[in-house]
């Protein structure tokens, strides 16, 4: 197994400089020897040092006070070493414009002093790359220089002749063998020349663009820009990646990357334009298609009511949608490179903290497992709510896991819906059960005392009509309440039938719990049979009034009922009191925490209610 190819650095700075540098090259793979030479505020650093150090790179600290006569020297100095000038930042993009336009110098290259440890590794990788590159060339051009000079036998400008004869070949076959077009223009922007890619990817306009200008390689859309960027570059400035459009011979647009440079004569005077064209169509189409593909993403994603997180290695927020921004209350720009755990998931109900540790969500990326389940999660108001959620690993093509998508659904509803369900289902028990018990009560006591079998199921038979009616009325208002009208009229329409128009009804609206509007039902029905039996309703004379009213009191809201019988035959209290009569004053008043009386008047049966008010369940 080789030895590893080990790269020699240079640092001509301060000692924060190598601290910079020697952390980026222990960041990266790739091996790093690096000398260092102090330089004084005065002096310059001894060029013959460095030279015998054989550097790859020469990196220029970001410390130095006039960087670029040092620079000059060490490109003197060592021909085919990288130049790599450290700078601050606000000095960056002035100093990287203005390189193209130094002697010697227009290959440097530039980082940031401030550029992460990995960043600036993989720029010294590059550079360090491409100095051995250059040495390479530099000894294949040195080798031919000496045989071209042994082979001449001639004088010194015949080398000369021939070695620039051999530089121009070695150029023709650059130009010739590119697969990127090339163009040279003259002055008066028409072509001047061009490589074989160039006609291949022009055609038939190359003619035209010979005859007038390079415009004319180019759809007339393309005409402003294109003057421009020539332009720009007469007047000395590098451009590069400038995109434009060019049309094939079937109409379609064939997609370039441009690059404009000016060509000065041997006096320094710019004598002509050099354009580089690389056809980016595929790689545009690509491009197309990827935000195609990611427009329509988004639009699944921003239309979804499921809401979606997208985690990094880290677990940092790197994308959330709509339906997510309106879940946790934040915004994608509040929470982009935030760890999720942190700003939502970080505290449990009772306010104790909840450690990420113990959080199944993120167990997903460490375990590189689908995690599913519920949770609880702090909106950005404070307040808590019940989630749902799924997170899966997100796997690169080498199947190394690189993140998590996380779904998450509010179950606030579904929670409360639960809740109801079980305190109906709990209620239903409890009401069947009373119910049950009460038919139990009505059969009990409409088959006592050895009354005929006719006669007691005809009763019993009554009761469960009346103990129907009520359940079919607060059945309509879902068992929450009953109107006491709606109440008392149900009851005497199904007990009085064609008598039921004697019955006066007058009083306010007043909503009662469903166990004490089946009382009050039930006991309506008694005295409605009483009635047609032995009292107002037994001949055809009588009358029934029901009159209640709400009266308040120092104890809260009171009830008033007054059921009062006229017209009727002569009433002879009874000797004994019977299932109807007991029910009534005894079960109504405990069923109310009230007081019930019955009054067996001789010009008719009063019962009067007074009890507390209860509130039903609305």
């Amino acid at each position: 197994m080789s030895a590893p190819v080990t790269y020699r650095i240079v640092l001509v700075g301060t000692r924060e400089d190598l601290a910079r540098v020697r952390t980026a090259v222990d960041s990266i793979p790739t091996h790093f020897d690096v000398e260092f030479f102090e330089r004084p505020a005065e002096g310059m650093v001894p060029s013959a040092d460095i030279v015998a150090s054989s550097p790859d790179i020469i990196v220029i600290g970001a410390s130095q006070q006039g960087p670029l006569p040092l620079a000059r020297q060490m490109r003197t100095a060592c021909p085919t070493s990288q130049i790599v000038f450290l700078l601050a930042p606000e000095r960056l993009e002035r100093f990287r414009l203005s390189l193209p336009f130094v002697p010697n110098l227009a290959s440097a290259w530039t980082a940031s002093m401030t550029a992460d440890a990995s960043s600036l590794g993989a720029l010294l990788t590059e550079a360090a790359h491409a100095a051995r590159e250059r040495a390479a060339t530099s000894i294949v051009l040195g080798r031919i220089n000496q045989k071209l000079a042994l082979a001449a036998r001639g004088s010194t400008e015949q080398v000369r002749r021939s070695q620039w004869a051999l530089s121009e070949r070695y150029l023709a076959t650059v130009l010739t063998q590119s697969p990127d077009a090339f163009i040279a223009l003259g002055k008066d922007g028409a072509v001047i020349a061009h490589n074989d890619a160039a006609a291949r990817l022009f055609g038939d306009g190359l003619e035209m663009a010979q005859a007038s200008s390079v415009t004319a390689l180019f759809p007339e859309e393309e005409h402003a820009k294109i003057r421009e960027a020539v332009a720009r570059a007469w007047s000395g400035e590098v451009q590069a990646h400038i995109d434009a459009c060019v049309m094939a011979k079937d109409e379609t647009c064939i997609y370039v990357e441009l690059s404009l440079a000016t060509v000065n004569d041997e006096t320094g005077v710019a004598a002509g334009v050099s354009i580089i064209a690389r056809d980016v169509t595929e790689r545009q189409r690509t491009q197309d298609r990827l935000r195609e593909a990611e427009r329509r993403l988004n639009a699944v994603l921003d239309n979804a009511s499921v809401s979606v997180f997208l985690m990094d290695e880290r677990q940092h927020c790197i994308y959330m949608n709509a339906a997510a921004e309106r879940l946790t209350g934040y915004s994608f720009a509040e929470m982009h490179g935030r760890p999720l755990h942190d700003v939502i998931h970080h505290t449990r109900p009772d306010g104790t903290h909840y450690p990420i540790e113990e959080c199944p969500i993120d167990r997903a990326f460490p375990e590189n497992n689908n995690m599913q389940g519920e949770d609880v999660f702090v909106h950005k108001n404070g307040h808590f709510y019940p989630v749902a959620f799924t997170a899966s690993p997100v796997r690169d093509d080498a199947s190394h896991t690189i993140g998590t998508i996380i779904e998450v659904q509010d179950i606030t509803e579904r929670k409360r819906a639960e809740a109801r369900q079980k305190l109906l289902i709990n209620e239903l028990n409890h009401r069947v059960k009373n119910t049950l018990a009460v038919v139990q009560g009505l059969a009990h006591q409409s088959f006592r005392d050895g009354a005929p079998i006719a006669q007691a199921r005809k009763s019993f038979e009554a009761r469960l009509g009346a103990l129907s009616v009520a359940h079919n009325l607060l059945t309509r208002q879902n068992w929450e309440s009953a109107l006491l009208g709606d109440t008392v009229a149900a009851a005497v329409n199904g007990t009085a039938g064609g008598n039921a128009d004697r019955v006066t009804l007058l009083g306010p609206d007043i909503l009662l719990a469903p166990q004490t509007a089946v009382s009050v039902g039930m006991a309506v029905h008694e005295l409605c049979t009483n009635a047609i039996k032995y009292g107002a309703l037994s001949n055809a004379k009588g009358q029934v009034s029901v009159r209640w009213e709400v009266q308040n009191n120092d104890s809260g809201r009171r009830l008033r009922l007054e059921w009062t019988e006229s017209g009727g035959p002569p009433v002879e209290p009874p000797a004994r009191r019977g299932f109807g009569s007991r029910m009534i004053e005894r079960g109504l008043a405990a069923e109310l925490s009230g007081e019930v009386r019955l009054n067996f008047r001789k010009e008719g049966v009063v019962c009067t209610i007074d009890a507390p008010l209860p509130q039903p369940l609305r």
